[in-house]
């Protein structure tokens, strides 16, 4: 099972509670980080050349899909294609029986917001105009997402 296809992702409906559940085979190929021990978090760099949520390193990122500029630094916050996505915008959206299960395709959005173009700067500790970027960041995205589910599921309203 080492090359398991993205479309293996899906959602099934839980038994006992009626709630839908993602089921991601394909979330097995995304890198681990493995904690053996636990011990004081260490003191980050402002940016890491390895890290593909910094600046400069775009070509590590599957793609930008939205990005608030800022004033001072490149970016100030962002949103980019998820490279392990467990939902994907395509798919069929019909439901079938799977064994026990009433199943159908991982159909969505899974995106990465990356909240500071700092590696080492954390939410809690942004200054609140800092934080205000990112919620706008967070409340364009979802906007953005409303109006295309809304303009693929309109039924037409003004057909005859």
């Amino acid at each position: 099972m080492n090359d398991i296809p993205s479309h293996a992702n899906e959602m099934r409906q839980n038994l006992v509670t009626g709630q839908w559940v993602i089921y991601a085979l394909s979330r097995r190929k995304r890198p681990r980080e493995i904690v053996e021990t636990r011990h004081a978090p260490e003191e980050q760099p402002a940016y890491d050349v390895s890290c593909p949520f910094c600046p400069g390193n775009e070509e590590m990122l599957p793609r930008v899909i939205l990005e608030i500029k800022g004033p001072d630094l490149p970016w100030q916050a962002r949103i980019a294609a998820n490279k392990y996505p467990v939902l994907t915008p395509g798919g069929d959206l019909k439901r079938t029986k799977r064994g026990i299960y009433t199943a159908m395709d991982g159909y969505g959005h899974h995106e990465v917001i990356i909240e500071n173009p700092l590696h080492n700067r954390h939410f809690p500790t942004m200054t609140s105009q800092e934080a205000e970027v990112v919620i706008e960041c967070y409340h364009r995205r979802y906007t953005e997402l409303m109006e295309m589910e809304m303009s693929i599921g309109s039924s037409g309203s003004d057909r005859g």
